[in-house]
Order: C-alpha cells, then sequence, then structure tokens
C-alpha cells in the first residue's frame, strides 16, 4: 500500500468531513442578507440536498480505496510468494553446491575442500612443467594467459591415450613439440608412482633443461579432473546466474536491484574457500572459463561511460573476491592487473580525476586484500604507455 499517494486525498477528505460537521451551525445564524434558515425544516432540506452528493462520492471513494487495497495486498502476496520459490530454488542449489563440493574425491584419500587443495597444488606442478618446457625451447611467442591456459586444459584432461585427445582438440594454437614434451615429463611421474608398490606419498626431481622442478604426491598425479569439476563449475554457473537473470528483482532504483541480486551471489561466495576461488580464476582462462569475464547467453548489458558490454560475474559480481593473492603470486596472470585491463575494457577511463577515482575504487571493491595505491598507480602507468605506443 502506498501511503505517500493517498494521503494528500485522505487529508482531504477529512477536512471535507470537519467542514460538514459544521455546516448546520453555520447555517443557523443570522446573516448579513436576512436569510434565515432556523427553520429545522429548512435546514434539513438545505443539508440533505447539499451533501447527498458528496456522500454518494464518498462511497464509491472508499469502495474504489477498499478494492485498492485488497489489489495491492494481492500484489504483495503474489511478489511474497515468487520470492520465497526463488528463494527454496537457490537455496537448494546451495545445499547442492555443498554436496558437489563434499563428493569429490581424488584417489579416495583427499575430499571435499581438501581435494581441492591437492588439485591446486597438482596444477602448480602442470604450470612449472609447462613454464620449464617454454624456456627450454626459448618460446618467446606465448603469453602468460597461453601459458595458464595451457596448464589448466592439461590440468583439467589429464594425460593418457584417452585425455590426450581432448588435449589436441582444446590445444591446437600451441606447437605439437611443446604438448609432446610436456606429456611425455608428466608420463615420466606417472609411470614412477605406478612402480611403487607403496602408493602414496613418492618425491619427484624432474629436470628440464635448465630448471629443477621438485614435488611430492599421494596419489597417482596428472590423471585429470574433468569427470569432478566440469559439474562442478556448471552448478556454480547456473547458481549465479539465478539471482543475476531473476525478474522479481527488477526496480525502478537500479541501486536498490542491484543491492537485492548481489546479496544472493554473496551467500554463493561465501560457500567458496580460497583454494575453489583460484581453481575458479584459472579455470576463466580455460575456453569454456570464459563465461566468467563475459556472459553473452544471457540479454544483460552494461553500459559504463558509453562503452557497452556483456555482464561478468568476476567484474560485476564479484565471484572470486576473497581470492587470497598470495595463491596466485608467480603462477599465472596477476588477477590485479587481470582485473584492471578486463575494467578499462568494459568502459571504465583514467582520462579525468573522476573517472580515474571510479576506476580505482571499483579495482578495489573486487578484492578483499588491500591494493596498494602505488600499485594501482603503475598499472596506470602501464596502460598510458600501451596507448602511446
Amino acid at each position: 500500500m502506498n501511503w505517500k499517494t493517498l494521503s494528500p486525498y485522505l487529508i482531504g477528505i477529512f477536512s471535507f468531513g470537519i467542514i460538514l460537521m459544521f455546516i448546520p451551525y453555520l447555517l443557523t445564524l443570522p446573516t448579513i442578507t436576512g436569510l434565515e434558515f432556523s427553520d429545522s425544516g429548512a435546514i434539513g432540506d438545505t443539508i440533505g440536498g447539499t451533501t447527498a452528493p458528496f456522500i454518494g462520492f464518498l462511497g464509491v471513494f472508499f469502495t474504489f480505496l477498499a478494492f485498492y487495497i485488497q489489489y495491492e495486498a494481492n500484489e504483495q502476496t503474489r511478489k511474497d510468494i515468487k520470492l520465497e520459490r526463488f528463494e527454496n530454488k537457490f537455496y537448494e542449489m546451495v545445499r547442492l553446491h555443498r554436496e558437489n563440493v563434499q563428493e569429490i574425491k581424488i584417489s579416495g584419500k583427499h575430499s571435499g575442500r581438501k581435494a581441492f587443495v591437492k588439485m591446486y597444488q597438482e596444477f602448480n606442478v602442470i604450470y612449472k612443467v609447462c613454464n620449464a618446457i617454454i624456456n627450454k625451447y626459448k618460446i618467446k611467442n606465448i603469453s602468460i594467459n597461453d601459458q595458464t591456459k595451457l596448464a589448466y586444459t592439461i590440468f583439467f584432461f589429464g594425460v593418457g591415450e584417452i585425455s590426450n585427445r581432448g588435449l589436441n582438440y582444446y590445444l591446437g594454437e600451441f606447437e605439437e613439440k611443446i604438448i609432446s614434451s610436456i606429456i611425455k615429463e608428466l608420463q615420466k611421474c606417472q609411470k614412477k608412482y605406478s612402480s611403487k608398490k607403496n602408493n602414496e606419498w613418492q618425491k619427484f626431481n624432474l629436470k628440464i633443461g635448465k630448471e629443477k622442478i621438485k614435488f611430492e604426491m599421494d596419489f597417482f598425479p596428472f590423471d585429470g579432473h574433468v569427470s569432478k569439476l566440469g559439474h562442478y563449475f556448471r552448478h556454480i554457473y547456473q547458481t549465479i546466474k539465478l539471482p543475476v537473470v531473476d525478474s522479481g528483482f527488477k526496480d525502478k532504483n537500479k541501486e536498490v536491484e542491484y543491492s537485492k541480486r548481489y546479496s544472493y551471489v554473496k551467500t554463493l561466495r561465501v560457500q567458496l574457500s580460497n583454494h575453489e576461488q583460484a581453481m575458479i580464476y584459472y579455470n576463466s582462462f580455460f575456453d569454456a572459463g570464459k563465461v566468467w569475464w563475459s556472459d553473452g547467453t544471457i540479454d544483460l548489458k552494461q553500459n559504463i561511460n558509453g562503452t557497452e558490454s556483456n555482464l561478468s560475474y568476476f567484474l560485476d559480481y564479484g565471484l572470486i573476491k576473497n581470492l587470497p593473492l598470495n595463491l596466485i603470486e608467480g603462477m599465472g596472470p596477476d588477477p590485479v592487473r587481470e582485473f584492471f585491463f578486463k575494467l578499462v575494457e568494459k568502459g571504465y577511463k583514467i582520462n579525468s580525476e573522476d573517472k580515474h577515482n571510479n576506476l580505482q575504487k571499483r579495482l578495489a571493491d573486487l578484492f578483499e586484500w588491500h591494493i596498494k595505491s602505488d600499485r594501482f598507480s603503475q598499472l596506470v602507468e602501464e596502460k598510458n604507455k600501451l596507448d602511446n605506443k
């Protein structure tokens, strides 16, 4: 019920009612015109004749008011039912997400969030092997983003007769000798692990070119995680997409609408461990994971400083806001730099003090970890150099 809209009318009706109460008294007073209404019959006829239309109008008005109040109540009930249905579905999907995490197991030894720690450690090894092979062959045209894609794809599919088919499909742009060399090194580790009777902790020492890579594994390594993570990522995507696109949150005030949607995204985000968020970040460099940066499958566009772009779960809803930067340091693209240039692509500017501050604030809002002001200044300087080339 919108009382702010109805209050002026109610005040007017109340005032009119007060006036009607005093009409009989006013009509019985002596008048300068010489007209007398002291006769009660005349007064009654006068009041009845003059007030009947107004009373009839009031009856119609209050009848309309009753129907309007009922309409508003019905609309609110419909909204409440729609919200309840949404929340039931959303929280059920969050519950299923927790179950999905608990069901993830590696070699029957590590499950749940601990499994993601082991996956992160395995990805770390693969990334180092990829880096060593690239340096061995002195290849200069592979960017750090491409190297991360290479490492993650191998991590995701694993190495082996069947897995290698997937690698050839997704890594066609890389030189064959690079892929085959990486696979060869990783399969050496698999063979060594399988040759041991005691399949517990095994130490590995790889020497690739001038680089040495030492690590330990207590499970069969580099076997791939597509069967575990494929469903995991699809479910997270559907869960975060639910509050972002639900029509029940539409509001004329866009800040209020965003706040409502964002509150549910935060509920999902708090379910994600540090290592889960790290693996989601690395997944974003894989072909299927680019949707975290830009989702072109939904009809929701962002317009920042005249630049239209697709909605981003990273940049618009802070899906991995709690990502510990120390987990990523030295292993893949710097998240702060990556987010900075992605925000610039979305339309954020640095060509005025207000726009500069707006970009700096937005970047800081996307990370729980503090970003030093000098780091932001370095990124601005880097962008200006790139623009001047």
